[in-house]
């Protein structure tokens, strides 16, 4: 097996035998390797980041685990939606007790089910634990079992903090179609960031081979690009530079009017130290808003 395409990361081990039936019933459909691992909130955390670190391009998890990689890794992180569906099979599994049932986990999990409950005629209520430490969420489940609620059903935490206080615990499962539908988007994903990817790649390579040196700043002035070409006619290597103003590089750069509706310029004459420099400068637009300019030089002297 290569390095990695897309890292799955199941929170917990029912879940990872449905993701591995689907990654190898499907497998005519995945372009690269798809790397599949058991973990819950922290644990998950830690295999993301090392998935990401061997080369995954794309994370996919689901419910509060999801939610902690996508703070904790620089790459996209797909969630394996909790669906109706999933739900329902989990309240028939339970029975459809009487009383108050207790549907607990991450908003991302939990939400609607309190709606969903009045449609069945059941008196259901959403126990969150965004951000909640599992002293926390054992605290929360305890006071949840003196109110007289004797049935939890949930993600995996949930589940386990529900039978350490004394009540029944039923675990919202993902269906094959969830689980299918988040592997087809990270798919999706990993063919966007190549495509953009080859982009930039083609992009750095024009300026880096130009003939011309170019220069770029962002919306706050800050120097975000210098071109090997422009460290050759300022002397000024690029990492001396990136992220400074440029006003503290090139003293009299007239690419701030740009920033502020000054209009672009073609072949303007400039002197920098001994050097005649002719310089084209245009602003960078997005939806009509300016988001920085770019310079191109030429030694004229």
């Amino acid at each position: 097996m290569g390095k990695p395409l897309i890292a799955i990361v199941a929170p917990f081990p029912s879940l990872a035998q449905v993701v591995a039936e689907v990654v190898a019933e499907r497998a005519a459909e995945w372009p690269g390797d798809i790397q599949v691992v058991t973990g819950d909130l922290a644990d998950g955390v830690l295999m993301a980041r090392q998935a990401v670190a061997a080369g995954a391009e794309v994370i996919v998890s689901r419910g509060g685990t999801a939610t902690m990689i996508a703070q904790a890794v620089d790459v996209p992180v797909v969630e394996i939606q909790v669906t109706v569906l999933d739900v329902l099979r989990a309240l028939e599994q339970s029975g459809f007790v009487p009383g108050v049932i207790g549907v607990a986990g991450f908003s991302n999990v939990i939400y609607g089910c309190e709606d969903l409950g009045r449609l069945l005629g059941l008196v259901v209520r959403e126990i969150n634990t965004d951000a909640l430490s599992g002293g926390e969420v054992e605290t929360k489940f305890a006071a949840v079992a003196r109110e007289g609620i004797r049935l939890i059903v949930g993600d995996a935490i949930s589940v386990k903090v529900a039978v350490q206080s004394g009540m029944e615990g039923i675990l919202i499962q993902s269906g094959k179609d969830s689980v299918y539908k988040a592997i087809k988007e990270a798919v999706r994903i990993v063919a966007v960031r190549r495509q953009e990817q080859a982009r930039a790649a083609l992009l750095k390579t024009v300026i880096d081979c130009s003939a011309d040196g170019i220069m770029a700043i962002d919306d706050q002035s800050r120097i975000t690009l210098f071109n090997p070409m422009a460290e050759e006619i300022f002397q000024l290597r690029a990492d001396q530079v990136l992220g400074r103003p440029v006003t503290t590089v090139i003293l009299n750069s007239r690419l701030l009017a740009l920033l502020t509706g000054g209009e672009p310029e073609n072949g303007e004459l400039q002197n920098f130290g001994a050097r005649v420099i002719a310089t084209k400068r245009v602003p960078v637009t997005l939806n009509g808003t300016v988001m920085g300019a770019v310079a191109s030089f030429q030694d004229v002297t």
